[in-house]
C-alpha cells in the first residue's frame, strides 16, 4: 500500500506541484516567521531550495513565537537556527494516511556534528494519535499537524502547532526529564573519564535505571567499586552503534553492550525487558542516540 500510495503521490507531486518555498512564501498569515528565518539563512535557503524526496514540517507563527520566546532574553545563534530548520525537513515522503499508532522514527537533515551524531540524521517519532498526527522531539515536545499533505514539487509540508526541539546532550536530557534516580547514581558515574565515549559516540542506546530499587542496588553493588568498575558498570548499560528506538527492540534481540556482554530483548504482551529489567518510558532522543528507562540495575552480581 505504502508503495502504491507513494507512486500516485509522486506523480501528482511533479504534474501539479510548486516548489516548496514558493508554497512557504504564499501564505505569509501563517508562515510569515518560517519564511523569515528562512530568507536569513543562506544554508536554509540552500538546503531547502534543493530537497527532494521529503516531507517538510512548517511551524506555524504562534509556533514560532513561543519558541523564540522559550530561548530567553538573547536571540537563538544562527547555528541553532540553522540546525533547528533543518530537523524539520524528514528524509522521503510522509503523508498522514501513512501514519499509524505504532510509532516510527524517522530521519532528518540535521546531521551537524555540533548538534548530532546519529547515523544518518538525527531522528523525529511520528505517530497516529486518535485523529490526530503527532510528533515527538527532544524533551517529548509534541508537535500537531494542523494542515497536511500539501503537495509540493519532491515533497510535502505539513504545518505544525509546534516547532521541534532539537534532542540535547545525554547529561541535559536525564536532568531536563527528572530521572531523579538516574540523576543521584549513575549520573556520577558518566562524569568518569571512562564513559566520555558514550556521551560523546555515534549512535547509542542508552538504557538508564530510574526507580529507587534501582538506585539502592547500584549503592550497595559500587560501594567500594574501583574507576574502572564503575565504568563497567554504566557501559554494561549502554549499546553502542545500535539505533534502539522502541519500534526497533524485538523479542529474542541480542545486543552487545559498550561493557563487552550482552543484553536481551524479551517482549511479553505489552511489556519489554531488558535481561530482567522493564522497561518503563522509552524513546528520550538525545543528541547521539536514544534512551529509555528500566526498572532496576541489569549488571553482574
Amino acid at each position: 500500500m505504502r508503495r502504491i500510495y507513494l507512486l500516485i503521490l509522486t506523480f501528482v507531486e511533479h504534474a501539479f506541484g510548486q516548489a516548496l518555498l514558493s508554497i512557504l512564501q504564499s501564505t505569509p498569515g501563517t508562515l510569515s516567521t518560517l519564511n523569515s528565518l528562512i530568507n536569513s539563512s543562506t544554508t536554509a535557503k540552500n538546503l531547502l531550495s534543493t530537497a527532494n524526496n521529503f516531507t517538510f514540517l512548517a511551524p506555524s507563527n504562534d509556533a514560532f513565537k513561543k519558541w523564540l520566546a522559550d530561548q530567553g532574553p538573547t536571540s537563538p545563534s544562527q547555528d541553532l537556527i540553522d540546525a533547528t530548520l533543518s530537523y524539520h525537513l524528514v528524509n522521503g515522503g510522509f503523508p498522514t494516511v501513512l501514519f499509524s499508532s505504532k510509532p516510527q522514527f524517522v530521519s532528518t537533515k540535521l546531521s551537524s556534528a555540533a548538534f548530532t551524531n546519529v547515523t544518518n540524521g538525527q531522528v523525529v517519532e511520528l505517530f497516529q494519535n486518535g485523529k490526530e498526527s503527532e510528533f515527538l522531539s527532544g524533551s517529548k515536545t509534541l508537535s500537531t499537524i494542523t494542515s497536511a499533505d500539501i503537495v509540493c514539487t519532491g515533497g510535502l509540508i505539513h504545518v505544525i502547532d509546534t516547532v521541534l526541539d532539537v534532542p540535547q546532550g545525554l547529561v541535559t536530557v536525564i536532568t531536563q526529564s527528572n530521572l531523579t534516580f538516574f540523576i543521584g547514581g549513575f549520573l556520577n558515574v558518566a562524569d568518569q573519564p571512562l564513559v566520555l565515549p558514550v556521551l560523546n559516540g555515534p549512535g547509542v542506546t542508552i538504557f538508564a535505571p530510574n526507580t529507587a530499587s534501582a538506585l539502592s542496588k547500584f549503592t550497595s553493588l559500587t560501594a567500594n567499586a574501583t574507576q574502572s568498575e564503575l565504568g563497567d558498570v554504566f557501559n554494561y548499560h549502554v549499546v553502542p552503534n545500535f539505533s534502539g528506538y522502541s519500534s526497533n527492540l524485538r523479542n529474542g534481540l541480542v545486543l552487545k553492550t559498550m561493557q563487552g556482554d550482552n543484553l536481551t530483548i524479551t517482549i511479553q504482551g505489552n511489556d519489554t525487558f531488558v535481561n530482567q529489567a522493564k522497561i518503563i518510558s522509552t524513546d528520550f532522543l538525545i543528541a547521539n542516540g536514544v534512551l529509555h528507562t528500566i526498572d532496576r540495575y541489569v549488571g553482574k552480581e
